[in-house]
């Protein structure tokens, strides 16, 4: 009787090579994890945090809400983005202004035309070229005093004065309302 023959073990070529391939992947360095865009991303455009210059440049789609102050509080104003410009619509000031706080007393209290031009709601006048004449130069609210209680026996008066008091014009006559004390 003839012996039976030993089959000689089968070789699995392909389970060989393919463990080969999936290990040269995962080598460290064979994958690429980085992802690229072309162009990169770009910011939306948004609103400044300080109140746009009429005209300033601008990109995108917006409309920006702020608030500033003329003397009479805070007023809306609405920053928009047309044509790559910035157009400012500042609304309407009140009217009649409110003064600041007491602006009448603080700023006749000032006795230079230094200190008075340093204080913000301040203004210097100086008497115009008719009656009725400024008394004399001097400190007065940057505001005309229209609606306002004056103080220390003064009363809301109008009194003519230079408006080109340092300035390159010619105009002497302008007319305002300030508090100033009773005529005798």
């Amino acid at each position: 009787m003839p012996l039976p023959r030993k089959q000689k073990p089968r070789r699995k070529p392909f389970v060989i090579t393919f463990a080969q391939v999936a290990t040269v992947a995962l080598l460290p360095g064979c994958i690429e994890t980085t992802v690229t865009s072309n162009p990169p991303p770009t910011e939306a455009p948004s609103c400044p945090p300080e109140q746009p210059l009429q005209g300033e440049a601008c990109s995108g789609d917006l409309t920006c809400d702020y608030e500033f102050n003329v003397g009479c509080g805070p007023q809306p104003a609405k920053a928009t983005c047309k044509d790559d410009v910035w157009v400012v619509d500042a609304g309407i000031p009140c009217n009649p202004p409110i003064p600041p706080d007491n602006p009448p007393d603080t700023c006749q209290a000032l006795a230079t035309e230094a200190e008075c031009s340093a204080t913000e709601d301040c203004r210097w006048l100086v008497p115009g070229c008719e009656p009725p004449l400024l008394p004399q130069a001097g400190c007065f609210a940057k505001v005309d005093c229209v609606g306002v209680t004056c103080g220390d026996d003064k009363t809301c008066q109008e009194a003519v004065i230079d408006p080109c008091y340092n300035l390159a014009c010619d105009a002497c006559g302008m007319t305002v309302s300030v508090c100033l004390s009773p005529s005798p």
